[in-house]
């Protein structure tokens, strides 16, 4: 049980690296600076830098701030950071984000 749990784990923390590395290269071909990124989502610097650098987890709401101060649909920001999907779990794992974020944009 213990190798599932890792195994979650570090599928998690890929998550997280591939979307906060694809966020920073976003971010830098826009121009903006990471002060310029967290004043436009209103949460901190060092939160942005976390997400970036180190993989951070977030909030479905930061995400989605984040994907508007960059003039990307969430969709788009995912595409991005996953384009190809290479094996039945992160079709399903695409999958649920999509959904969820679907479900989102219906809300706000």
């Amino acid at each position: 049980m213990s190798n599932l749990s890792n195994k979650k784990n570090d599928d998690k923390c890929d998550f997280y690296t591939q979307l906060g590395s694809k966020i920073r290269r976003v971010r830098e071909q826009k121009g903006y600076s990471r002060e310029c990124l967290a004043k436009l989502c209103d949460i901190s610097t060092k939160h942005i830098y976390e997400i970036e650098c180190n993989g951070k987890g977030f909030s479905v709401i930061v995400f989605y701030k984040i994907a508007n101060a960059l003039e990307l649909s969430c969709d788009e920001l995912l595409e991005l950071s996953f384009s190809p999907i290479d094996n039945d779990i992160d079709t399903l794992r695409y999958t649920k984000i999509y959904k969820l974020f679907q479900e989102l944009k219906s809300v706000i």
